[in-house]
């Protein structure tokens, strides 16, 4: 039974690294963050985390790709803003007509200025772990509360309270880090312009703290798919309980989702400054980095402060909904 298990969840982390490789979605230290990452989800007797694990990762890549060239329209690396800027003082620079929301075209190339130079990067070790330390940790706490209280991952052990909160708070962080990328990737892409969160007022598309009625509608179903996705592998769930409580463990998860979601957009919203360059495009740093004082100061900011970067601002929604979880469960 154990080498069975240790065959099966070493295809699966092959089957997400080739995935990875193939697509170019992870950096080379990416992957190996997930490689590691998947080693600790497996390390568990129960199948659920690592399954977890993939669930997000699939589906996030997927929607990544989604509409990928319509998204490419709303942000800019900080590289691309500035060659641009170089360009615009050069005195052979001629006025190209662009927009001020960055989606004129180019009469020269007949495609935005910046749509070369900007796009999904591929996410690096930072973003990896940003995504999933916190399960990661709780899996090794509940590894280690289960053998020093029981000494087994028996059956009668499952209905512990403590089991069942770390376990919840598991579910919780990829509840969160999933709502918040599929709102990201498909809320961008709403026809109506997004709101700041902090002051309820049109933004632009791509602010952090920006929200809308679609990427919150999405960010539930993503709480609800994990939600979902948890029952199947979890060994307690389908055992013990009934119908109506798998339905209000599926509600929870769903509405943890939504409060990842909204906390990630405060957090984004107070300290994570939003910039656009002289075309009115939203500056985005790619690996989820932020920009320094002084290259802050080259663009316009037009929200937040320039205190915590995107993958601190992920990995902070993830341990507050956690938490939040355990408590409330």
């Amino acid at each position: 039974m154990f080498l069975f298990r240790l065959t099966t969840r070493s295809l699966v982390i092959l089957a997400m690294v080739y995935r990875a490789y193939k697509r170019r979605s992870l950096t080379p230290l990416g992957i190996l963050a997930a490689i590691l990452t998947g080693v600790v989800h497996s390390l568990h007797p129960w199948s659920v985390f690592l399954f977890l694990l993939l669930a997000f990762y699939v589906s996030g890549t997927i929607f990544t790709g989604v509409n990928a060239d319509r998204k490419k329209l709303l942000t800019v690396s900080p590289d691309a803003a500035n060659e641009d800027q170089s360009e615009d003082q050069s005195p052979e620079t001629k006025d190209d007509g662009y927009e001020t929301d960055g989606e004129g075209e180019s009469k020269d190339e007949g495609k935005p200025k910046h749509s070369a130079n900007i796009g999904k990067h591929s996410r690096t070790h930072i973003q990896v772990l940003a995504n999933s330390v916190v399960a990661s940790v709780l899996i090794v706490i509940h590894l280690v509360y289960c053998y020093f209280t029981y000494g087994s991952f028996s059956v009668e052990n499952l209905s512990d309270r403590v089991t069942q909160k770390i376990f919840i708070g598991i579910v919780a962080q990829y509840a969160a880090v999933n709502a918040d990328t599929w709102s990201s990737e498909l809320g961008i892409l709403s026809t109506e312009n997004p709101i700041l969160i902090t002051t309820l007022r049109p933004c632009r598309k791509g602010t952090n703290g920006g929200i809308s009625v679609l990427g919150l509608q999405v960010a539930i179903l993503g709480g609800f798919y994990i939600g979902v996705f948890s029952c199947i592998f979890c060994p307690f769930i389908f055992m013990d309980w009934s119908v109506k409580q798998i339905f209000r463990y599926i509600l929870f998860i769903s509405s943890l989702g939504l409060f990842g979601s909204l906390c990630d957009s405060v957090l984004g919203a107070l300290y994570q400054s939003s910039v656009v360059n002289e075309e009115g495009v939203i500056i985005e740093v790619p690996g989820g980095g932020k920009l320094s004082n002084d290259e802050e100061k080259k663009f316009v900011t037009i929200s937040g402060k320039n205190v915590l970067s995107n993958n601190q601002v992920n990995l902070a929604m993830a341990a507050i909904t956690s938490v939040v979880a355990m408590i409330v469960w």
